[in-house]
């Protein structure tokens, strides 16, 4: 998920946690800058009740290339 405006920037959802009435609520995930994720821990995103926010497949971003940023953090 990102905002329509920003370039380059995405979530990878990890969690929701939903009001009764379903309407409202609050959402985790791990940012990615260019496709490879910036952080190791999911963190609390702002801004998720406004518009503007569009659906990314995960087709779009390699997961190879995600394994291996992974690695890549883990060996430094």
């Amino acid at each position: 998920m990102a905002k329509t405006h920003w370039s380059g920037v995405s979530y990878q959802i990890t969690k929701i946690n939903l009001y009764k009435d379903g309407k409202h609520g609050k959402a985790w995930g791990i940012v990615h800058k260019e496709g490879r994720p910036a952080a190791d821990s999911p963190k609390k995103i702002s801004g998720v009740h406004k518009r503007g926010w569009k659906y990314i497949p995960n087709s779009k971003v390699n997961e190879e290339d995600i394994v291996k940023s992974t690695a890549e953090v883990q060996t430094t």
